[in-house]
């Protein structure tokens, strides 16, 4: 833009100065445009007013530090340029509704964005960033959010903030997992995370309720039974292959389970030695056990249950004479939420059936052999989760159906009653199998 044509805009005099220090960093190449979707690099005004900002490959190194005094300013598109950062009064400009910063030299965002109330769309691709900015997490009001080709490696919690973000674009990164918190997102509609380095499917998709389009190509998965799944999702409609990704997760979302037992049972049944092994495990994300201190109420166990998926009861006569321990168990019940029996010395699964605790789903306790009881359960866990939907009340009793016929088969074949009626009855069976 021409000097002279510049004094002729009807514009207040401060935000003339704001325009002649970037007109200065880009050799006067801005001009007036009459909207901000043409190719040209210029400004949009209304009302004596700069309402938007278009800069494209102009040799911009740098954002007047007072840009923030734009404060009618609704979009800025600067690509192609060779900005590092950003002026903090950047915080500032409270009527800014998109942010496009295209392959920049971005290294860093400022700390607080909390003034940008209207920012919709923010766009961050292919810069240098290292890291997630968390003050991106501030902009509570965001619908659109690209981080696309930048290096970063790992997502904060504090993404669950976003709780109006309807499509992120964070691919060609080095992300291998995502925090619970995009659970959160519950406005979710798009997610691309192609080109990353991800090794598995991550699982906390399943918590993402809207999701609709998925781009996740490009990534290490190593698991065959996810290659698979991927391999048929190419195969499917976008909608069936949704419902097969997330179906998929849900089997391998980490879930809480709490410990019911008698208080003064917790060291008989090594407990905290058991809680400790389960936390360590990646299917498990946290564990419930009762406050040692006899003064404390125990409200607080019970109301854990809301956020347990499984139950383990730890039963012998004290527990199952325990009000506090049978109450734990009708909640459970009401909430459908399995209760996996481990059966002490002292007390009979006949005695258990009558609660209807069965044996079927149940472990018995040796103390001299702990290392395989807590295998076995994590392994029960495991197992239960992949053939049994947690998540649909209705599916998950068709599901228990079939997976307690199939555990009570399993048992039978391996019981040792079983094992000498096959060896006793070896021509029979044999004649069986000839005869079918």
């Amino acid at each position: 833009m021409k000097s002279s044509e510049y004094d002729t805009i009807p514009i207040l005099q401060q935000e003339k100065d704001i325009l002649e220090m970037i007109n200065a960093e880009m050799d006067n190449r801005l001009t007036i445009i009459n909207s901000l979707e043409t190719r040209s690099t210029g400004i949009q005004i209304q009302n004596k007013h700069v309402i938007g900002i278009k800069i494209d490959r102009s040799n911009l190194t740098k954002l007047p530090a007072n840009i923030g005094s734009l404060n009618e300013l609704k979009i800025i598109r600067i690509a192609g340029e060779k900005i590092v950062s950003l002026p903090d009064s950047i915080n500032q400009l409270t009527k800014l509704e998109e942010l496009y910063l295209t392959a920049n030299k971005l290294n860093t965002i400022p700390e607080n964005l909390r003034g940008l109330e209207k920012l919709r769309y923010l766009e961050l691709s292919y810069n240098q960033l290292e890291e997630y900015p968390e003050s991106i997490n501030q902009l509570k009001n965001i619908e659109k959010l690209s981080l696309a080709g930048n290096k970063i490696r790992t997502i904060p919690q504090s993404i669950k903030n976003l709780k109006s973000l309807i499509e992120l674009n964070l691919s060609d990164n080095l992300l291998s997992a995502f925090p619970k918190g995009i659970g959160n997102l519950s406005n979710l509609s798009v997610l691309n995370f192609k080109n990353n380095n991800f090794e598995e499917i991550p699982p906390y998709l399943a918590l993402l309720e809207n999701i609709k389009t998925l781009y996740m190509s490009r990534n290490p998965i190593k698991d065959e039974e996810e290659k698979r799944v991927l391999k048929e999702k190419s195969t499917l409609n976008a909608s069936n292959a949704i419902k097969l990704i997330l179906n998929h997760c849900k089997k391998k979302l980490e879930v809480n389970v709490l410990f019911n037992y008698a208080r003064d049972e917790y060291d008989y049944f090594q407990i905290l030695e058991i809680a400790n092994y389960f936390v360590q495990q990646k299917e498990i994300e946290q564990v419930y056990i009762r406050d040692q201190n006899p003064t404390t109420k125990q409200s607080h166990h019970i109301n854990n249950l809301t956020k347990s998926k499984f139950v383990l009861f730890f039963a012998s006569k004290r527990s199952i004479e325990s009000k506090y321990c049978l109450k734990i168990l009708n909640a459970a019940r009401k909430k459908t939420l399995p209760i996996i029996p481990i059966k002490g010395e002292d007390i009979s699964w006949s005695i258990l059936s009558k609660l209807g605790l069965s044996r079927i789903l149940g472990f018995k306790f040796e103390p001299d052999k702990l290392d395989s009881l807590m295998s076995s359960l994590y392994e029960y866990i495991w197992e239960f989760k992949r053939e049994i939907d947690l998540y649909d009340k209705q599916k998950f009793q068709q599901d228990k159906i079939k997976f307690n016929l199939k555990n009570t088969i399993r048992n039978l074949l391996q019981s040792t009653q079983f094992q000498k009626g096959v060896t006793n009855n070896k021509q029979e069976f044999n004649k069986l199998f000839e005869d079918s």
